[in-house]
């Protein structure tokens, strides 16, 4: 009789464990928990993939003509390009031509920079070989020393239209602000304006602007014209 009640207890205990399995309520929390998890994943993967995109979506044509400027003000800075190749003629003490092999390779650099047009480079050849044409002709002077007579960065660096900078730093053509005078599908007309000036600049600082045309081709902005650049104003006497 013992052992039967032994065995009869034993088969108790196992349906009760049996029972209690069956019913465990952690399963279906567990369960929403996963759900609520997966949820907030996907919704973690929709802003990520929302900020990527609006990362990865292209600048505007002003802010790419903008950061063009920039770039070229700072090549230009690089002083990459001489722009004024002057041979000194020691008898006369005065500049009596332009090194035209110089300007050559200053071409060259001009083209392979990416930042100018076709329109651009032409323009600043035109200035040059006139320039050299009146120096060898006598119908320019440049004495050596001197400033010439002539408009071509005469006072002013003809990147910029100017002798300084508002600030040394940070780099102030990182900051150049451009206004859109006019626009087309793929041509720009603007000017450009020192950024992010002190509150107590002077007034001729926030009063400059200097313009600029450009072009857009094959998906990139490239210049067309600067003010310091103008044919007229470059060969004008003074």
């Amino acid at each position: 009789m013992k052992r039967i009640k032994s065995v009869s207890l034993l088969s108790g205990l196992l349906l009760f464990g049996c029972n209690q399995t069956g019913t465990k309520p952690v399963l279906v929390t567990e369960k929403r928990d996963a759900g609520a998890k997966s949820d907030t994943n996907s919704a973690t993967t929709k802003a990520t993939l929302a900020t990527a995109k609006k990362a990865a979506k292209p600048a505007d044509d002003k802010e790419q003509i903008q950061t063009l400027i920039r770039k070229v003000l700072k090549w230009g800075d690089s002083l990459q390009v001489g722009l004024l190749p002057g041979v000194v003629d020691t008898k006369k003490k005065a500049i009596t031509s332009l090194n035209l092999s110089t300007h050559r390779l200053d071409l060259a650099k001009l083209r392979t920079s990416g930042l100018f047009a076709a329109e651009f480079i032409e323009n600043y050849n035109k200035v040059i070989l006139t320039i050299d044409k009146r120096l060898r002709n006598g119908t320019q002077r440049w004495l050596d020393g001197d400033q010439p007579d002539f408009g071509f960065s005469r006072d002013v660096n003809a990147w910029c239209g100017c002798q300084d900078v508002p600030y040394d730093k940070p780099n102030p053509y990182d900051f150049v602000e451009v206004n859109v005078l006019s626009k087309g599908p793929n041509t720009v007309e603007a000017t450009w304006h020192w950024g992010k000036l002190p509150v107590d600049a002077d007034p001729g600082w926030k009063d400059f602007s200097y313009k600029f045309r450009a072009v857009k081709e094959n998906g990139e902005w490239r210049i067309t014209y600067l003010e310091g650049f103008d044919f007229t104003e470059a060969l004008k006497p003074t």
